[in-house]
Formats: structure tokens, C-alpha cells, sequence
């Protein structure tokens, strides 16, 4: 009633006309409504719905300037779409990437190389290290917004000269992506080897702390940022014949949060991301290996692992490029301190 002419019902009530348009334009709004806010649920909402809302309506709803009434409205190609929800430009997902200085850890091949060229995509400039010389060598060299050096994140004093080329090539930093790690062995705890344990520990968890440990600095002089651990679904889950993997992506997470903590203050979000089973070279690899302590196929041991999700299926790198992208945009602007799956949701780790 407030909305569409009050004046009616104070002078005896509506005449079959005017109920008939009040009823409309709350079928309307109801409709324009559902599109905002409850997309999933499917409304339909064909141009006309719009076109026939009434300007109170629609200025009520946000979707024209406050004023005089019967303003003329915008139609025909040049006019802009009045629901923003429904734009299909990709960019606006990645709003805030542009100019965004990025440093990305083992970023030569694999989700790294993907992250990279999203980023790059998105307008940002990016620097990477790596251990593959030879991987770093075929990156693409169309754009002066890449660049790249050879170190093992494992050593702290080639990291210091990684970081120190950072702020030469880049002038500061602005997301740093701790995405370095190894599968480590396949077997049980009694079998592994101290030394392949500490080199587990060593990549995946004492890489990403002096990673961060040197770009926090420089993350602070520009005001503020992102950091992103890519830990995994092993952080979350016991993970059998997985020890040293599964305590470094532990212990990740639980460094993601203590910075979270330390470092919000200062506007530098940070999270993790825990991918399930992505496909690549690096699942091949443990499969072939889980195969052979198991005495069974490649094959089954693939199989077991698409069941261990409820979508029944592996994960693509870009999937997990597209999470740390919008966790470093604007649209990421409230997120920090988080261990986001992205695993088809798993329900165990156990084959």
C-alpha cells in the first residue's frame, strides 16, 4: 500500500483498476527480487517484467536515481542493464586484480602455471620461482609482466634473493601465493625415511613461511593485501600412508590462521585453499606409486579417488586458479583466516 500510491486506500478503496495494478507490480517486485537475491531459486524475469515496473517500484529496489517521478528511462541498446546480477562480463568477478603486483611459488608448470596466466589475464603483473629451469625457460614471453627466477623455496637464502628481485622487478608487492609443495612418500609412517620427511616439511611448510616471512614487509608498505596458501584437503582429513604431506598441509593451515591474526590489522587478508584431487602429472605420480604399494591397477586407485568425493570427481587447476583469483579481488575484500575446499566435497581420504 505505502509503495504503490497510499492515497488510494484512504478514499474508500481501490477500484478494480487500481487493484489489478498494485497487484502487478507486487508480482513484479516479488520477480525482480527473487533475480537479486535468490538467483538459485530460478525466477524467471523476461524483459517486460521490467519494463512494465513501476519508477516507485524500481527506485524503492535501487534501480533509479531518487527524484521527480516519470523520468524517462534509458532503452534500446545503449541502455545500461539494470541488473547488475545478471551480467555475464567475467571481468567483474576479478574486480581490483589489475596492477596488482603477484608472486607466485612454483608457478613453472601445474596450478602455479595457471594461477599465473589468470592473473596476467586479470591485468596483473606477476613474478615466479620455481626448481624447473628448464619449465621457466618456455614461460611466455609476449608480456613484460611476467618474469621469473630458478630457487628452491626450501632454501631461505635463495629466498632472500628471490624477494629482493621481487621488489626490483615488480616495486612492491601485493599477493603473494605460496604454492609450492611436493607429494613426499607413499608409505607407512615406520617406512618413511626421516630425510624424505624433513624434506616434505621443509617445501610445504617451511617454504610458505619464508615466503610470507619476506613478503610481509613489502605487503605492508603498499597498505595491504593478500596471501594465499594453497594447503589441501590432507589439512583437513587424516590421510593414510600420506603422513609427512598431511602434517605440513596441517601445520599450513595453522600458520594461515596465526597470520590471519597478526596481519589483519594491517589489511592483508590471508587464507588457505584446500584442493581435493587435482588432475595432472603430480596426481599421476601418486597414483602410479599408491598402485604399486597397493599391488593394484593406476586405474583403480583413480577410480577410489573420484569416489572419495561426493561429485564423484577429480578437480581441474582451474578451479583452484579461479578461487585464489576472487580471493585476491574485491569480491574476497571480508575474507581471511579460511581453509576454503575446493574438492567436489570429500568425504574421507581413506581408500
Amino acid at each position: 500500500v505505502v509503495l504503490f500510491n497510499n492515497q488510494v486506500w484512504h478514499r474508500g478503496g481501490p477500484n478494480r483498476t487500481q487493484r489489478t495494478r498494485f497487484i502487478t507490480q507486487v508480482t513484479y517486485a516479488r520477480r525482480i527480487i527473487g533475480h537479486k537475491y535468490y538467483p538459485f531459486m530460478n525466477y524467471s524475469m523476461p524483459d517486460h517484467v521490467y519494463a512494465g515496473a513501476d519508477d516507485r517500484l524500481l527506485r524503492l529496489l535501487g534501480f533509479l536515481p531518487h527524484g521527480a517521478y516519470g523520468e524517462k528511462r534509458v532503452t534500446g541498446e545503449d541502455a545500461a542493464d539494470p541488473r547488475p546480477w545478471l551480467s555475464k562480463n567475467e571481468d567483474s568477478k576479478m574486480k581490483g586484480i589489475a596492477g596488482k603486483r603477484v608472486f607466485i611459488s612454483a608457478a613453472a608448470g601445474g596450478i602455479g602455471l595457471v594461477m599465473a596466466h589468470r592473473f596476467l589475464q586479470a591485468g596483473a603483473r606477476v613474478h615466479v620461482c620455481d626448481v624447473d629451469e628448464a619449465a621457466l625457460a618456455q614461460l611466455d614471453g609476449s608480456t613484460d609482466r611476467l618474469s621469473g627466477a630458478c630457487a628452491d623455496v626450501a632454501d631461505p637464502g635463495q629466498m632472500e634473493a628471490v624477494f629482493q628481485a621481487v621488489a626490483h622487478e615488480l616495486g612492491g608487492l601485493d599477493v603473494l601465493v605460496n604454492n609450492a609443495g611436493i607429494s613426499g612418500p607413499t608409505a607407512n609412517a615406520e617406512s618413511i625415511a626421516p630425510a624424505d620427511w624433513q624434506r616434505t616439511i621443509n617445501v610445504n611448510l617451511n617454504g610458505a613461511f619464508y615466503c610470507s616471512r619476506l613478503a610481509i614487509p613489502l605487503l605492508k608498505a603498499s597498505g595491504g593485501g593478500s596471501i594465499v596458501n594453497i594447503a589441501s584437503t590432507a589439512g583437513l582429513y587424516g590421510y593414510p600412508l600420506r603422513a609427512p604431506y598431511s602434517a605440513s598441509k596441517w601445520a599450513l593451515i595453522g600458520l594461515t590462521k596465526t597470520l590471519a591474526m597478526e596481519l589483519g590489522p594491517f589489511g592483508i587478508r590471508v587464507n588457505a585453499v584446500c584442493p581435493g584431487t587435482v588432475e595432472g602429472p603430480r596426481i599421476d605420480g601418486v597414483i602410479a606409486a599408491k598402485a604399486a604399494a597397493r599391488g593394484v591397477s593406476a586405474e583403480e586407485i583413480r577410480a577410489a579417488y573420484r569416489k572419495k568425493s561426493s561429485l564423484r570427481t577429480l578437480i581441474a587447476a582451474d578451479d583452484i586458479a579461479d578461487t585464489v583469483l576472487f580471493l585476491c579481488s574485491d569480491s574476497g575484500a571480508r575474507i581471511a583466516g579460511q581453509a576454503l575446499a575446493v574438492d567436489g566435497h570429500t568425504e574421507t581420504l581413506r581408500m
